[in-house]
């Protein structure tokens, strides 16, 4: 997918302009300062109407399937759910029967006017005298991606992208992003607006700028829409220099969006266990089992109290214990290697220490026996804000947020058995109703949370959250009822078992195929004389995804694409987030690099791939930029490393052949990706230091953008496996990938000459064994097929290339 944000960038960057840092003197602030708990009492959610509008149930199912008919070719042996496509050759096309038809295409977007917006905000700052009111990009959830109901960025900017925060003052308005949004942000902000460029030395993100703003300065936030971590940050930030934290009782861009969309009332559905490999019961047991360890922890600790306000902190300069690497014989998910480790001291806001390290894999075993603590000391529940955490959980997903499988709802897991859902009911159909009662979970309203919460109904002891729960969320219950611990589930749910990475390989081989098809008639089209744009391009992938291999009466895979599709190009591939629209995107350009991002979500996996090609010839800055992202990229996948590394430890080595160009790129190099969940799945990345672990998906994007001209980035998904080394000791356990993604590179784009013997052996392999893959599979569309063998099989790049078109491939 569209590459994740850089966070913390190890390099700096002599290109970035120097930015302005100073605050306008819009006023000087007469705010005083007021404790959380103050706060705290002045926070109502008891009904979500500050938030969402109310609307009817969905008549439809979010996800319709289409019927196949005609034939099917022969299932290869060892993939027990691929699928088998109806008759289809795809010659259709989206454009049009005349060899160059000219459709205008590359008009400019029209840029949102923003005054009346900002005027109307800034009535409302005043009534609250409100010097600064700050607008995540987040829902209530902290979700990457929203509804349309919870674009309040969108809608008070114009910028369209996932991605930003904007800060509005009396006088001046603000949007905050990171490297992947710096051009587009500019391109569609009006000249109400100023762009801060984050992840630079000058600005590392937004909350650090609204720490210095003016002193006295009054600055409010919506604060369902800021972890608990975050603001406890902004909060010691602003007191330090005497300005206040405001939390208004309803959002304050709701109150002006009269036209606000209506929130999602999709119905949710089951996700069979044939695809989770592990069912509901098994899951809620794994969590209270945990809580468990915790109290058994707690009580094991000599009546030390943790939680978020008074936890003990370690004395500084202390040295943590070293780690000692083991391997074990045994998985709880049919993934070899475990590691143990002596727990390292807690920061002040956590609570209490997890028994075993983050990165590894957890005994299924009970914890041995132990006094816990009792009464309000110990810990009762753990609450669940992150939607895919939740679908995860109880096998469950929905449509609410486009590309994104999961619904809107708040989760309590009870150590004695107790689990609540909160959810708007309308959306539970009578099966799914059935399903969570046999499994021992009731559902409430959505909005009952903040009573429910308020009034500590989950009964004595603690509750759990994480640091990217929601504010709200913390402030409602009190600091001294809840402890605050790294995300349980979110571990669990990032290590896929046995039957989920059999699943993720089945979709990957369908998208693959789906790829090449795709291709083969883009090649095709060209070569007829067609013109095409690239939003025709876009939805003609999505076409030949939706027409996926399956066996006759299988049930439908594919159940759309799994973000939006980033076809690119020549300078729009130079935007890392780019997506084309059908009014404002350009035609295929035959003279410069072409980008693809894109991937599908199916019930057995979510995709997520990117190739660069080029319909003509490249040149040679071109082509040596590709060569250089194409060794960050193989030096990723073969790299091999020791059980406790983590992402961050190996990121340099998709950047170092880039490097030596003095090149570079500003986003992160990997993300983690869910089973038919989010595209964007942590706790691992290859900006994170969790220790990745056998089951963890991960994927590899190195890439480059010469901004106006040309853009290339490389992504593949990879699963992370044990490997044996030559002299490896016993215990010992040694880590590599295991490549999902089923898509070739392309040999004209890369300079043999500046690879060496082994890089260009990778790459006959890489693309010989993608053909070996997908060949079955295309049995029927010979179109496709020839297009996959002759672009395996083809010699590397043109710079041998004589006046006969010969290209000429140096051993």
């Amino acid at each position: 997918m569209s590459p994740p944000p850089q966070f913390c960038l190890p390099f700096g960057s002599t290109r970035v302009k120097q930015l302005q840092l100073q605050h306008p003197n819009d006023s000087a602030s007469t705010a005083t300062l007021t404790s959380m708990t103050s706060a705290a009492t002045k926070l109502q959610f008891t009904e979500d109407t500050e938030s969402y509008f109310q609307s009817s149930p969905a008549q439809t199912s979010p996800m319709p399937s289409r019927t196949a008919s005609g034939g099917s070719v022969d299932k290869p042996k060892g993939l027990t759910r691929m699928l088998t496509w109806r008759r289809h050759d795809s010659t259709s096309t989206l454009v049009s029967d005349e060899p160059a038809f000219g459709k205008k295409t590359d008009e400019p977007t029209e840029i949102l006017d923003t005054t009346s917006r900002l005027v109307a905000l800034r009535k409302k700052m005043l009534e609250e005298t409100i010097d600064y009111f700050i607008i995540p990009s987040e829902d209530g959830h902290l979700s990457e991606y929203v509804a349309d109901s919870d674009k309040r960025v969108r809608y008070i900017s114009g910028f369209t992208g996932s991605a930003a925060t904007a800060i509005v003052s009396k006088r001046s308005a603000y949007l905050f992003v990171d490297s992947r949004y710096w051009i587009q942000a500019e391109q569609e902000l009006d000249g109400n607006w100023t762009v801060h460029k984050t992840g630079t030395p000058e600005i590392k993100d937004w909350l650090d700028w609204a720490i210095t703003c003016p002193r006295g300065s009054k600055i409010a936030i919506d604060s369902r829409m800021i972890s608990h971590e975050r603001a406890t940050k902004l909060y010691k930030g602003l007191c330090e220099r005497g300005s206040k934290l405001a939390h208004p009782r309803q959002n304050l861009v709701d109150l002006i969006w009269d036209d606000r969309p209506q929130r999602p009332k999709n119905p949710v559905f089951v996700q069979p266990v044939e695809f989770t490999g592990k069912d509901i019961k098994e899951k809620l047991s794994d969590v209270r089992r945990w809580i468990r360890k915790q109290n058994a922890a707690i009580g094991k600790d000599k009546g030390v109290t943790r939680h978020a306000s008074n936890a003990s902190q370690s004395k500084p300069g202390a040295t943590p214990p070293k780690e000692t690497i083991k391997r074990s014989n045994t998985s709880p998910n049919g993934a070899s290697g475990k590691l143990s480790s002596t727990p390292p001291p807690q920061p002040p806001s956590a609570v209490p220490a997890r028994m075993n390290n983050p990165g590894v894999k957890r005994s299924n075993s009970s914890p041995s026996a132990a006094a816990g603590p009792s009464g309000a000391d110990k810990i009762s529940a753990v609450f669940v804000s992150d939607l895919a955490s939740i679908a995860y959980t109880l096998n469950l997903r929905g449509s609410d947020i486009l590309y994104n499988p999961v619904f809107t709802a708040y989760l309590l897991i009870g150590v004695e058995g107790k689990t609540t859902l909160f959810i708007d009911k309308v959306k539970v159909p009578t099966e799914v109703r059935d399903y969570l009662h046999e499994n021992g979970v009731s559902i409430r309203e959505y909005s009952d949370v903040w009573t429910f919460l308020r009034a500590k109904q989950w009964g004595d002891g603690k509750v759990v959250i994480n640091p990217d729960t929601p504010y709200a969320v913390s402030l409602i219950i009190g600091s001294s009822r809840y402890s605050v611990l790294p995300s349980y589930i979110e571990e669990i749910k990032a290590v896929k078992n046995d039957v989920e990475v059999s699943g993720m390989r089945a979709a990957y081989i369908r998208d693959g195929v789906a790829l090449v098809r795709w291709f083969a008639w883009l090649d095709q089209k060209f070569s007829q004389g067609y013109e095409i744009t690239e939003w025709e391009a876009s939805e003609k992938l999505t076409n030949f995804r939706d027409d996926e291999l399956r066996a006759p009466g299988a049930p439908k895979m594919f159940q759309g694409p799994a973000y939006e599709n980033i076809v690119a190009s020549g300078a729009n591939a130079a935007l890392p987030h780019y997506a084309p629209s059908q009014g404002g995107s350009k035609m295929i350009s035959r003279d410069e690099p072409f980008l693809v991002d894109s991937g599908g979500q199916y019930r057995d996996g979510t995709c997520d791939t990117t190739r660069t090609v080029h319909f003509g010839y490249p040149t040679v800055e071109q082509a040596e930029a590709f060569t250089r992202v194409l060794q960050g990229h193989m030096a990723i996948e073969t790299a091999v490393f020791p059980a406790g590394t983590s992402g961050s430890q190996l990121d340099v080595l998709a950047r170092k052949a880039l490097w030596r160009d003095g090149l570079n790129y500003l986003h992160g190099t990997g993300h983690g990706v869910g089973s038919f969940l989010n595209v964007h799945e942590g706790p691992h990345s290859f900006q994170s230091t969790t220790p990745l672990q056998p089951g963890h998906v991960i994927t590899n994007e190195p890439g480059y953008y010469k901004d106006g001209e040309f853009g290339v980035r490389i992504e593949s998904a990879l699963l992370v496996r044990e490997v044996v080394t030559k002299r490896q000791q016993d215990e010992d356990m040694w880590l590599g990938f295991e490549r999902l993604t089923q898509a070739p590179i392309q040999l004209k784009m890369v300079r043999a000459s500046m690879l060496t013997k082994d890089e260009r052996q990778w790459i006959k392999d890489h693309n010989n064994n993608v053909r070996k893959t997908l060949e079955p599979y295309l049995a029927e569309d010979k179109r496709a097929l020839k297009w996959l063998r002759r672009e395996c099989q083809k010699g590397f790049g043109n710079e041998g290339k004589g006046s006969a078109g010969l290209s000429i491939e140096w051993d």
